[in-house]
């Protein structure tokens, strides 16, 4: 006769963000192709993920798996923006923009520490557009940009994947 037995086991993950926004625009001055207008605004968001291994995983009760790690992490990021729109003639427009971001480093509420440093990063971008006839359209733009690491990316812990039981040695170095 065959005996079987049966566990129930769930790992618990919250992730939360939170975001603050605030904007404005307006007609700025007179240009011969319109009025010329601004945008400002600036922003603020608070992020936290958690990640709690089900008992079971943690204990032992599952034969050679290797629990989920234990993770509470969270972090902030504010950033402030502006742009102009300015219709310099009838068939041509051009545009700036410029942002400023910044980026706290990850407070791990597992271990009590900081992980990752503070980050902050100015860009901007300009374009403008060009339309001499109805059917025909000229736009182009440059512009600068970064995209700041995730809180996984900097601050998750390290696992066994199971695959291994030492270290070894790489055999296509």
């Amino acid at each position: 006769m065959l005996a079987f037995s049966a566990f129930v086991a769930h790992d618990e993950y919250s992730y939360t963000q939170q975001n603050y926004y605030a904007n404005s625009g307006g007609d700025l001055f007179a240009l011969p192709g319109g009025t010329a207008q601004l945008g400002v605004g600036a922003d603020f968001r608070t992020y936290e993920f958690q990640q709690t291994p089900s008992a079971a995983a943690t204990e032992g009760a599952i034969y050679n798996f290797n629990a989920s790690p234990r993770y509470d992490m969270s972090r902030d990021s504010y950033g402030a923006f502006a742009e102009i729109l300015m219709p310099v003639i009838k068939d041509v427009e051009v545009s700036a923009a410029a942002r400023y971001d910044s980026i706290s480093a990850i407070e791990n509420g597992v271990t009590g520490t900081t992980m990752g440093k503070d980050q902050s990063k100015s860009t901007y971008k300009v374009s403008a557009r060009w339309q001499p006839t109805q059917q025909l359209l000229f736009r182009t733009s440059y512009g600068t940009g970064f995209k700041a690491p995730s809180m996984l990316d900097i601050a998750q812990p390290l696992v066994n994947a199971g695959f291994t039981a030492t270290a070894w040695e790489c055999p296509i170095q």
